[in-house]
């Protein structure tokens, strides 16, 4: 900070030949990082020249004209736009895609404007301040510049050495170059005291002591040579050209020097006069860029006087006017200036101005609300105007969610829940936990632990006992349900989706029937009561046939592909292999009509698993080996262990044991990461099958243990048979005698028709 980034940028641009180029210049904001893709809209805002309040209409419209100009199709590439501006989308297809294919394509869409931009004339992109810069924009523009590499622009972003992008760093880059700034040396920063306190011999005493201190930091030897002056220890002369010492018999080790150039900034600040302190405080709650409008708004001061302290803070270098989007807006000299003043003021003053700019904010900015809503969230926390809080705080989650930007919803729903606290407690507030909660599930799936989830649920559910709310209920218990399968909570899945199947049926609403039918089905398949979850999934198969078929039901797959795979490898595991395939491929029709990768993917999770129990381990591994590409390239991380499970053994059946083995450790780190028993059973004996003999019997024990303690019998009855197999090529015949009995009997209980012809077949063997 202040080693003089925005200066050389200053500098550059001023010395850029007029005419030829097109500048395009943003900022990220320290209070931007939660906001996801704030900077990526910010440059596309810049792009399209949008002035400050400009309404949707208009913005669609200057984006339309944008796009035609510059000969674009409107079809391929308006609709990520569109979104990425908050704007109404215009594809009705758009809504269907996962927060993925959205953001595969916007990637284009943003490369695409920029390259058609340089095919006009030279482009210049300005970035300040990519250190502050939302990790989903930081990303996103890392993919664009992988592919600028021949275009006709210039990239010019600022930045702190500890979050220097990858994209600096990587040397296969030849057209990416970082330049250091380094600190000034003695000799540059005696010329820079000199421009900024005079030559004068009777100041090297006090030039020599600030050059010492400063250690070379611009901002430092710039502030404290304000302080000087303000203080009067250094005054300008009435004749003369330079400066000198306000008190000739003044000796440089009376003059006392702040530590950092923090101190320095308080000092000055101190000294201001009470109505500009005061607006600069205002100032500073607002942001580091500070509309006009809003400021004059919460001042509280008549026009004349507060435009004579706003001059008075401009002539004294705290406050700068800038024009990055029209009208007339200010910014603070340096983020340290905004940070040093909002830290001087008490705590209860600064919540009173955050919940003053909410009310303005409401008021100047209701047309800008969704675009501004972690804005407002970040007011209404600091201003704790405690409702909003949670509303804001809620809504920004769902907006982070629907990006995929999971650490950000997870921030914002967090301090919604914290906020929760300051309200009454009664239902209102029971549903808008039950709804944060809810919110907290979708984000924290793909990076923390499911127990969380659990936990999340557990908490969620008496909340919906206390409101007698069972629509609810049912909804919270599916989840439950579905979190408990995977964590190998057998029993406990089983009941849960036992409540949540009878309260979605009562219920009526074929939403939560198709959830509560699958996450029910599902825990039945686990446990081995395949007869059982055939006769609850048949008896909705209606549902995935009719409205719903494409429909949505809050779950990250469609609710009618899960079902029907899940179906499908029920059906199998009875040995009704026609009627499986005949499900298989009806959820591949939808998978293909929803584009969905989970959908894609799930679906070719089901036709690998026919294909895999009929013992055709070349078509399997096919069909899983491109299920786990879609896992991979469409960031359905949770789903890599389903898929890993199934390919590892057909991996191993080809001769591809290392393949196997690779794939099968990455998905137990997953399933470890996440807590699932139920997962690390079904990898751990997909990887049995891709070891030595000796060590394969080491994985299947340990495996059987775990798929006992966590009653999992279809795993049971196929992990018995394996070892079986393996006692048996050893010689140990009586031992496999054992095993291959054990798993007839888990066969038998679970109706496993398929695996009880295999397990007779190989007890036969001599």
């Amino acid at each position: 900070a202040g080693i003089g980034k925005s200066r050389l940028v200053h500098e550059f641009l001023r010395r850029l030949p007029a005419g030829g180029w097109k500048m395009v210049s943003a900022a990220a904001m320290s209070h931007g990082e939660g906001t996801p893709y704030r900077l990526a809209a910010d440059i596309l805002r810049a792009w399209l020249g949008v002035q400050r309040g400009e309404d949707r209409a208009e913005l669609a419209r200057k984006l339309h004209l944008a796009l035609t100009l510059l000969q674009l199709s409107a079809a391929s590439d308006a609709a990520p736009l569109q979104s990425l501006l908050d704007l109404p989308v215009s594809d009705p297809g758009w809504a269907l895609l996962s927060s993925n294919q959205q953001r595969d394509r916007l990637l284009p869409a943003l490369r695409q404007v920029m390259l058609r931009e340089t095919m006009m004339g030279p482009l210049l992109l300005v970035i300040e301040d990519l250190h502050w810069a939302d990790p989903p924009s930081e990303q996103l523009l890392e993919q664009v510049i992988d592919g600028l590499g021949a275009a006709r622009v210039l990239l010019l972003a600022t930045t702190r050495p500890e979050r220097r992008p990858s994209w600096v760093l990587q040397a296969s880059r030849s057209y990416c170059t970082a330049l250091h700034l380094n600190p000034l040396d003695e000799a540059a920063s005696e010329r820079l005291l000199g421009e900024l306190l005079g030559t004068g011999a009777e100041l090297a005493a006090l030039r020599r002591r600030i050059v010492t201190q400063a250690d070379g930091t611009p901002l430092f030897l710039e502030e404290l040579s304000r302080a000087l002056l303000d203080q009067g220890v250094v005054v300008r002369a009435q004749v003369e050209h330079h400066l000198r010492p306000a008190n000739v018999a003044l000796e440089a080790g009376d003059v006392v020097i702040p530590a950092s150039v923090q101190a320095i900034l308080a000092t000055r600040i101190d000294r201001l006069a009470p109505e500009q302190r005061r607006l600069l405080q205002v100032a500073s709650v607002i942001g580091k860029d500070v509309p006009h409008a809003i400021l004059a708004a919460i001042a509280g001061l008549p026009i004349a006087a507060f435009e004579r302290t706003l001059g008075e803070l401009q002539s004294n270098e705290f406050l700068y006017e800038i024009t990055r989007f029209g009208g007339r807006d200010y910014t603070f000299r340096h983020a340290l200036t905004q940070a040093v003043t909002y830290d001087g003021m008490l705590r209860r003053q600064r919540r009173d101005l955050h919940a003053r700019v909410l009310t303005v904010m409401d008021s100047l900015a209701a047309d800008r609300a969704e675009e501004l809503t972690e804005v407002l969230a970040l007011h209404a926390l600091r201003g704790e105007v405690w409702e909003r809080a949670v509303r804001l705080s809620l809504q920004a989650g769902h907006r982070a969610n629907a990006r995929s930007a999971w650490p950000q919803a997870i921030d914002f729903l967090e301090q919604g829940l914290s906020a929760l606290a300051h309200l009454p407690d009664d239902a209102t507030t029971w549903m808008l936990a039950i709804d944060l909660r809810l919110a907290l599930r979708v984000a924290i799936g793909p990076l923390q632990g499911i127990n969380r989830i659990v936990t999340l649920m557990d908490e969620a559910s008496e909340l919906a006992r206390r409101l007698g709310d069972d629509t609810r209920r049912a909804q919270i218990e599916a989840s439950r349900c579905m979190m408990l399968s995977i964590l190998g909570q057998t029993s406990a899945s089983i009941s849960t989706g036992a409540v949540a199947y009878e309260l979605a049926s009562q219920i009526g609403d074929p939403s939560l029937l198709l959830n509560a039918t699958f996450a029910f089905g599902q825990a039945l398949w686990y446990s081995g009561a395949l007869s059982r979850a055939a006769g609850v999934m048949g008896a909705n198969l209606a549902l995935v046939r009719g409205a719903w078929r494409l429909r949505s039901t809050g779950t990250t797959g469609t609710a009618s592909v899960l079902l029907l795979v899940c179906y499908s490898k029920t059906l199998a595991l009875l040995g009704r292999l026609e009627e499986a395939r005949q499900l298989a491929a009806e959820a591949q029709a939808i998978a293909d009509a929803t584009g969905k990768p989970y959908d894609l993917c799930y679906s070719l999770v089901a036709s690998g698993f026919l294909h895999l129990v009929t013992c055709d381990m070349p078509r399997a591994a096919a069909d899983l080996e491109a299920a786990m590409a879609i896992c991979r390239s469409g960031g359905v991380a949770l789903l890599i262990p389903s898929v890993a499970r199934y390919l590892g053994e057909p991996l191993a059946a080809i001769g591809r044991q290392s393949d196997a083995l690779a794939i099968l450790d990455d998905a137990l780190v997953i399933c470890a990461a996440h807590g699932s028993d139920v997962l690390t059973v079904w990898c751990g004996l997909a990887r049995a099958a891709a070891l030595p003999p000796d060590l394969a019997l080491d994985q299947l024990d340990s495996t059987l243990a775990l798929a006992r303690s966590c009653a999992i019998r279809p795993a049971l009855a196929r992990g018995l048979r394996a070892r079986g197999v393996l006692l048996q090529e050893s010689g140990r015949a009586s031992e496999a005698h054992e095993a291959f009995a054990e798993a007839a009997a888990q066969a038998e209980q679970c109706d496993m028709v398929l695996e009880r012809a295999a397990i007779a077949r190989h007890a036969r063997k001599k």
